[in-house]
């Protein structure tokens, strides 16, 4: 069964990196024109729905890919964190940042003039009323259970989360590029910005419905197991009324760039996770063979211990039971000669 999902996965995972080699593509705009983009724009429209076939793949008559097998758990928001910004960083450039969510691909534009831009200030006016939330602190999100998640070492770091949780107001990607007064980029801010990490995945309330695996020779020796969603949607590459990113500028294909590695990031847990099962099934396995082979030398030992007694005690039996009949037909060999002699 893990087998076939890791399959899935690894399919699904090469789909990914071959639209993020398109969407790179696309973000070059020497040549690229109108058509190029359009014919580009269909190539990925038709891998993303593999994606979402790839999340039909079943075993035993079960999904596994749907989100369907998941953890009981409330709705998460959109949780992405950036430990490289300092909150007294101040910039006169412009911002341009670019926004995938559920309504496509959003570009807001803004001057900064002067104000720092690491999320106090302009980037929060940027973010405001778009849905999401800049934050500067060591909270950096939610998990299914509704306990916080903190920074790796507690301090204060720059987070931006989605206002509300689920699929449907998920941050699927986010791209900034900051540009001087005369339009050059400002490649080091542009690449410290831009070095988030995804925390919290956005992902819709579940019952639970997790798969149980029984490993051990006793009752309950078992590890419960669940698989997230898989699909276009849940990965951030289809949004409202099943539309997908596009690449029709350089700027939202810059934001696909982004987008798309956040899908691969998440593909690549969730398939180092089932690797991670595999690999304690397979432990598991070789425990109890360990252990029945041992079970059956320990009993072949017993066995060869017991046989061993019996012939002892045969041998001594049989020894007696000669003797004895020595010692009678003797007995009555003397017998007879005394009354030959009588007669």
């Amino acid at each position: 069964m893990m087998q076939t999902l890791e399959g899935a996965l690894q399919n699904t995972l090469d789909i990914l990196k071959t639209l993020k080699e398109r969407a790179l593509e696309a973000a070059n705009d020497s040549d690229r024109s109108i058509y190029d983009r359009e014919t580009t724009q269909k190539d990925l429209d038709s891998m993303i729905d593999q994606i979402d076939g790839n999340a039909t793949v079943t075993y035993n008559g079960k999904l596994m890919m749907d989100g369907s097998l998941r953890f009981q758990g409330v709705a998460t928001a959109s949780g992405y964190m950036n430990m490289n910004i300092s909150t007294d960083t101040a910039t006169t450039d412009k911002i341009t940042l670019s926004v995938v969510n559920y309504d496509g691909t959003t570009i807001y534009k803004q001057d900064s003039s002067g104000k720092d831009y690491t999320g106090e200030t302009t980037l929060a006016g940027l973010a405001q009323d778009r849905g999401f939330d800049w934050d500067d602190s060591n909270t950096v999100g939610f998990d299914y259970t509704g306990e916080k998640i903190y920074s790796p070492n507690g301090t204060n770091v720059l987070s931006a989360h989605a206002k509300t949780a689920g699929v449907r107001d998920q941050i699927a990607g986010i791209a900034i590029l900051v540009t001087d007064n005369e339009g050059r980029v400002r490649c080091d801010a542009t690449e410290i910005l831009n070095d988030f990490v995804e925390v919290t995945r956005a992902e819709d309330a579940a019952d639970e419905h997790s798969l149980t695996f029984h490993l051990g020779p006793g009752a309950n020796h078992s590890i419960k197991v669940g698989l997230s969603d898989m699909r276009a949607a849940a990965l951030g590459l289809r949004g409202e009324g099943g539309k997908p990113i596009d690449i029709f500028t350089q700027e939202k294909s810059e934001a696909a760039v982004a987008t798309l590695d956040n899908a691969i990031a998440t593909v690549m847990r969730q398939k180092g996770f089932v690797g991670a099962i595999q690999s304690r099934i397979d432990y598991s396995y070789a425990n109890n063979s360990v252990a029945r082979e041992n079970t059956a030398a320990s009993e072949s030992t017993i066995r060869d211990l017991d046989f061993a007694s019996e012939m002892t005690n045969y041998s001594k039996l049989n020894l007696l039971t000669q003797s004895s009949q020595m010692m009678l037909a003797q007995s009555n060999r003397s017998s007879s000669s005394v009354i030959e002699l009588l007669q």
